[in-house]
């Protein structure tokens, strides 16, 4: 499905935004891709597929048949974070150890022998479910990725930390990854030239970020984080009226026990006051505020990210927001006037990347 037809102008820069859901039949805007103007780069987005494999093996075969389909030197692919719940990647001893290889060993496999570039990025649940011990099991994941796959750099940011890392996909496109969870995380964490990161804090983070937004302000910049900036989903503060009244139905889906107005509580505290992985918490609130502002300054930037389980497009003053969340599982979509394209069901996100303007 085409998400949206956007004119990225002064680049001479095309982006064609196409969600692929697996259950989706042949979509009309499908048609409307260009044939002969040369393709420059395919980049696929699948995030929060470490859930139960049954529900993400369908996604992830869809996105291998895409990938063994493609031009290695013109493709490829970034894991959004979340691929492994709920924990990330327990000790060898632990008796969850097996369960997690398996859903990471999922997608994994049909990158295994792809050669255009590869990204993992981490995501709240790979950091312990955001709990104490969450960077020693985004290290175990980093090196078990690289391991299995029998190659360098392909979890970043790398060490557990925030950033930001620059991948050059091709000239006049590049990426800029940085670890949105590590912003979010209240224990331990990497920082510093003592744990080889390229900053200590926030402050250090974001004058960082800015250098590079300007060193590549003539090309066309991606920044990929875990954490949308912008969203129409439940970390968004948007819930529904089920939800209102059955609250329980977020622990349990089938557990539809009618609480009216005591079960609003739930939703207005998320969407008001908010838990640490939701946009209204103070702290992801001043995380997304100050990425924003600095992405403002130029044209047309491209910010990437799943969190949400679901798939969104949003078009804010300059920036371009893609949601690609739905790996494995999906969570409720609030449609409004600010969603330019949304989809409450599992799949991926492409980028098209021509050599002129035209989407």
């Amino acid at each position: 499905m085409s998400l949206r037809k956007a004119c990225l102008g002064v680049f001479f820069i095309g982006l064609f935004l196409a969600v692929n859901t697996v259950s989706a039949q042949k979509n009309k805007y499908l048609d409307e891709l260009p044939v002969d103007i040369e393709l420059l780069y395919s980049l696929y987005l699948v995030g929060d597929a470490g859930d139960d494999t049954i529900n993400s093996m369908p996604v992830l075969r869809s996105l291998q048949h895409r990938l063994q389909n493609s031009s290695p030197q013109k493709s490829g692919v970034i894991f959004l974070g979340d691929n492994i719940y709920p924990k990330g990647l327990h000790k060898k001893k632990s008796e969850y150890r097996a369960e997690d290889e398996i859903r990471l060993n999922a997608q994994l496999n049909i990158v295994k022998d792809f050669e255009g570039e590869v990204v993992f990025i981490s995501g709240n649940h790979d950091w312990k479910k955001y709990g104490d011990g969450g960077l020693k099991a985004v290290k175990r994941q980093e090196k078990y990725i690289e391991d299995y796959l029998g190659r360098k750099e392909v979890f970043l940011p790398e060490n557990g930390c925030p950033g930001p890392e620059v991948v050059q996909l091709t000239p006049g496109l590049v990426m800029i990854v940085i670890d949105t969870q590590w912003w979010l995380h209240q224990y331990e964490k990497s920082s510093g030239l003592k744990d080889d990161c390229h900053c200590r804090n926030q402050d250090e983070l974001m004058v960082l970020l800015k250098d590079l937004l300007k060193k590549y302000r003539h090309q066309h910049i991606i920044v990929v984080g875990h954490h949308p900036l912008y969203s129409n989903g439940v970390h968004g503060g948007y819930f529904q009226v089920k939800d209102h009244l059955f609250p329980f139905t977020h622990v349990n889906e089938s557990a539809y026990i009618p609480l009216p107005v005591i079960g609003s509580i739930y939703p207005f505290y998320r969407k008001f006051i908010g838990h640490n992985q939701d946009l209204a918490h103070p702290v992801y609130h001043d995380m997304a505020k100050q990425i924003s502002e600095a992405m403002l300054e130029y044209e047309d930037i491209l910010y990437v990210a799943g969190h949400e389980h679901n798939l969104q497009y949003h078009h804010m003053d300059n920036i371009h927001h893609v949601i690609s969340g739905s790996g494995s599982k999906t969570s409720d979509l609030n449609t409004n006037l600010n969603l330019a394209f949304g989809a409450q069901e599992k799949g991926y996100s492409r980028i098209l990347y021509y050599d002129n303007g035209e989407i």
